[in-house]
């Protein structure tokens, strides 16, 4: 999504960072786990956000991102590769009314088949690593067709292995193609 990276330390108007034509806007750190201290908001309510990104800036770098709704239409996909190619996919819903796909605050979480479309951009996007890579988690949503990435997990991802019963030995048999 659209973003804006704001350093630990920096100081910046929050209001002057959402753009008027996004969907709403998701404060959160750039380096957190489980959605904390993650928050949605309209652009007229960054002002009353203002204390808190401050906060979290004394902290943290953050970001600043252009909503997608997508997460609460479809859902956020999860689509993982062995050594690159593709395994399986998970998809992962919000609780109605919230943002956050996370189990503990309400999420769900299934089995579900990708399109295409979306793995072979989450493909290409892993091309462009020159580097072997035993397992990556590409997390983004589907807009219109388009893959838009909301992380790139590569060090210590949740592989979701029991969503996939051919998964573990997809996976056991990248970890022997290495050695």
């Amino acid at each position: 999504p659209a973003s804006h990276f704001v350093r630990r330390g920096e100081s910046a108007a929050l209001a002057d960072l959402v753009a008027g034509d996004w969907p709403g806007a998701v404060l959160k750190p750039v380096i957190s786990a489980g959605a904390d201290d993650t928050y949605s908001f309209q652009g007229s309510e960054a002002g009353a956000l203002q204390p808190e990104f401050e906060k979290l800036l004394t902290e943290k770098d953050v970001l600043v991102q252009e909503f997608m709704p997508e997460i609460q239409t479809e859902g956020e996909w999860s689509l993982l590769f062995f050594n690159k190619r593709f395994s399986h996919a998970v998809l992962k819903q919000p609780k109605a009314g919230d943002f956050r796909v996370q189990p503990h605050l309400g999420g769900s979480q299934d089995t579900a088949q990708a399109p295409t479309t979306l793995i072979e951009q989450a493909g290409e996007i892993l091309a462009l690593l020159d580097q072997p890579l035993l397992y990556a988690r590409v997390d983004g949503v589907n807009r219109g067709g388009s893959l838009v990435l909301m992380e790139l997990e590569l060090i210590e991802p949740y592989l979701y292995l029991e969503y996939d019963q051919a998964a573990p030995a997809r996976f056991a048999q990248a970890i022997l193609s290495l050695l």
